[in-house]
């Protein structure tokens, strides 16, 4: 699978975040994009940090296909400033 994204700049007001991607799955199968950001830089994904869209299907053989990425209610603490 091929993924070419965009993103806006974070800052540690936003309690909501958007990012799109453009992904090819140029397979016969089904491909799955899962996204996390790293807020609080732990090194660590956490469950938190996963996208609100959950898991997101990539049908085979499709090509171009855009989806947006979405973090809603996250709640920045001091310790990720």
């Amino acid at each position: 699978m091929k993924m070419g994204w965009s993103m806006d700049q974070l800052s540690t007001t936003q309690t909501e975040f958007n990012a799109t991607v453009t992904v090819t799955n140029s397979s016969s199968v089904n491909a799955y994009l899962y996204a996390w950001i790293d807020f609080d830089r732990n090194g660590r994904f956490d469950r938190d940090e996963f996208s609100a869209n959950d898991v997101i299907t990539i049908a085979a053989g499709s090509a171009g296909s855009t989806e947006l990425l979405q973090w809603i209610q996250y709640v920045w603490t001091e310790q990720q400033h």
